[in-house]
């Protein structure tokens, strides 16, 4: 809490990033993934080591993002997968849409 500027203040901050972050952030592919679990496993070690602390809404959005090149290839990789599985299934359709 920060008593500094217009009264007292606070900050949220938690040890897992809320849905809506994660909903935004690069490892969400709608299941859970070998990466997410990766990162997942990383996280709670550090936690339990004592490595980690807990973070604000900011530095969760930051921490869940990879760097633009990457984002560009996980975008490609989904729509090229997106264009063989309606080509390959014709009534295949992405859920939810």
């Amino acid at each position: 809490m920060s008593t500094a500027g217009k009264g007292c203040q606070t900050v949220d901050v938690s040890w897992w990033p809320k849905v809506n972050l994660w909903d935004r952030g690069d490892l969400a592919a709608g299941c859970w993934t070998p990466q997410c679990e990766h990162w997942f496993t990383q996280r709670l070690e550090k936690i339990c080591l004592g490595t980690e602390t807990p973070k604000d809404t900011k530095t969760w959005d930051k921490n869940l993002r990879y760097e633009k090149e990457s984002k560009e290839f996980f975008s490609k990789a989904q729509e090229l997968t997106y264009d063989f599985l309606t080509k390959k299934y014709p009534n295949f359709s992405v859920w939810p849409p």
